[in-house]
């Protein structure tokens, strides 16, 4: 998150546009493009937005609008001057509507700080979220190169409050995870994790999404896949077709086996999982595609800690295959202590999904 544009490798400038809605109570919008990132023509005029024109549309809609009561923004962008998302984030806290950041492409760099700032985060299922240390460059003398070096140090502390805030980890597990390195997670993985609240539903969001930015941005194989074979399907423009509803799957019910032992007199299990262990458990096993294992786990009685590991050593083993191996704060084969550990601290967010709606 450099002033310096090459630095970071991204293209484009930012933008923004409001979306239609039937619900006078909310007001969408979108941004898009590495935000504050402008570029002045030959004849003297910029291209690209900033983030007090951005604001000031804002503060128009909500002044025309005596019901708002929310504001919604879609977020595709890799990143941009983090100086800028600050400015976002602190003009929309002071409106009076409550603010819900949706990554329905991608979240990455400055962008996900933003998205983390909000009374709400909600993600699509095959969107990307990226954190990672603050970067930054310059000229000049020892003293002035080592006073930016402290700057981009304090953008690293805040950025980690931040994510530590949202996520309810520490903050050295936050550092952990950013420890010189970019850290990837697709929407499941920001939901069970704590850094987004929700899900969209699941539709093709990724189209949008700039496959040179994200080459730039040095996104894993898979996410660039997943892109590119989105924008295939949606065309050039990689604009969808579907305004999408923020829902969350209602509990599943109770997955029995028939040879569960029985209380002969009672006809029913006395050790048997509570229905609402069985939800977890089947909501979890959800979240990473394993839904055909929930019943093996229900009938094992196991703990709803012991799915999550469970469920994360498979998905750090799928990850090593693919040499994808940025989701372990540690580096080389997964540790199983780290593996519990994250797990444990997304106990919350999971729970929250079984228990709210967002419409």
């Amino acid at each position: 998150m450099a002033d310096d544009i090459k630095t970071q490798g991204l293209k484009g400038t930012f933008s923004f546009a409001f979306l239609d809605t039937s619900d006078d109570t909310v007001i969408r919008a979108k941004i898009e493009g590495p935000i504050g990132f402008r570029f002045e023509e030959e004849d003297g005029s910029w291209v690209g937005e900033t983030a007090a024109s951005f604001l000031n549309a804002v503060n128009e809609r909500v002044a025309a609008n005596a019901n708002a009561e929310w504001l919604e923004v879609d977020l595709n962008s890799p990143g941009g001057l983090f100086n800028e998302a600050v400015a976002i984030k602190t003009g929309l806290t002071s409106l009076d509507v409550k603010v819900r950041y949706r990554t329905t492409s991608i979240s990455a760099s400055a962008a996900a700080y933003l998205a983390v700032t909000g009374d709400e985060h909600v993600i699509a299922e095959d969107a990307s979220m990226m954190m990672h240390e603050a970067s930054g460059g310059g000229f000049g003398t020892a003293k002035s190169l080592e006073a930016r070096a402290e700057g981009v140090r304090q953008i690293d502390g805040i950025m980690v409050k931040r994510f530590a805030r949202k996520s309810e980890k520490s903050e050295d597990e936050i550092r952990a995870l950013i420890d010189g390195k970019d850290y990837w997670m697709t929407g499941l993985d920001a939901v069970a994790m704590g850094f987004a609240d929700a899900l969209i539903d699941p539709q093709n969001v990724t189209a949008c999404a700039d496959i040179e930015e994200l080459q730039a941005l040095n996104a894993p194989e898979d996410v660039i896949a997943k892109a590119q074979a989105a924008a295939d399907e949606t065309g050039e423009t990689g604009e969808t077709q579907t305004d999408p509803e923020v829902t969350i799957d209602p509990a599943p019910a109770e997955v029995t086996d028939p040879e569960t032992e029985t209380n002969p007199e009672t006809g029913a299990d006395d050790d048997a999982l509570s229905e609402e262990a069985q939800a977890e458990i089947v909501t979890a096993c959800r979240l990473f595609g394993k839904e055909d294992q929930a019943a093996a786990f229900i009938t094992a009685k196991a703990s709803l800690d012991d799915v999550r590991d469970a469920l994360f050593e498979a998905r750090a083993q799928e990850d090593k295959k693919t040499e994808i191996d940025n989701r372990i704060p540690t580096a080389g084969a997964p540790d199983e202590s780290a593996v519990a550990a994250h797990y444990r601290a997304g106990k919350s967010a999971i729970q929250a999904l079984n228990a709210q709606t967002i419409k």
